[in-house]
């Protein structure tokens, strides 16, 4: 299982037994911020609690722009092209 990637804050209750709401006057610690990851033995005591793991750009949908963006980083410059631009051409 990858890890779990949380799509809100989440905070646990005193005993770390449970997963409470930000707001709840039982929260005593957050146990992993918006965006934050949670390794599967971390996720384990809180399983049936978690809620629904956030889209992360891997494994969302892949779309056009996401497309283009990973081509434009995977372009490749050869040692021509690099000398030409040195030289001004």
């Amino acid at each position: 299982m990858p890890n779990y990637v949380s799509p809100e804050r989440l905070y646990r209750n005193a005993d770390g037994t449970k997963i409470v709401p930000e707001d709840s006057p039982e929260a005593a610690a957050l146990l992993v911020g918006e965006g934050g990851t949670l390794t599967e033995e971390e996720a384990a005591p809180y399983a049936g609690q978690l809620p629904p793991p956030a889209e992360t750009e891997e494994a969302g949908p892949e779309t056009e722009e996401t497309k283009a963006r990973q081509g434009a980083a995977t372009k490749a410059v050869t040692p021509e092209q690099t000398s030409n631009k040195a030289r001004g051409g």
